[in-house]
């Protein structure tokens, strides 16, 4: 976020506003600040939560991997076919 801050303070430079003790100020219009917040949004870290997730993606997700583990655990619990004899001539 160093980096960031840094590009704005550049991008906005002719905005700040000149304080005794910080140069932290900005004096923006309406459209520099949605600038300021859009260049905020496109570089920030977006982190999931499973609390984003509709209730019934994730009871349909659950159901269906309950029903792919049933399905591979017969398919392995099956013993093998065994190899058939052949009569001799």
């Amino acid at each position: 976020m160093a980096d960031v801050e840094g590009e704005l303070h550049q991008q906005f430079s002719r905005c700040n506003v000149e304080l005794i003790k910080s140069q932290e100020w900005f004096d923006f219009n309406p459209v520099q600040f949605m600038m300021v917040n859009w260049e905020f949004q496109k570089r920030s870290l977006y982190v999931f939560s499973l609390s984003e997730l509709p209730i019934k993606l994730i009871i349909f997700s659950m159901i269906g991997l309950v029903g792919v583990g049933t399905v591979a655990g017969r398919l392995t619990s099956q013993s093998p076919m065994q190899p058939q004899k052949q009569l001799a001539k």
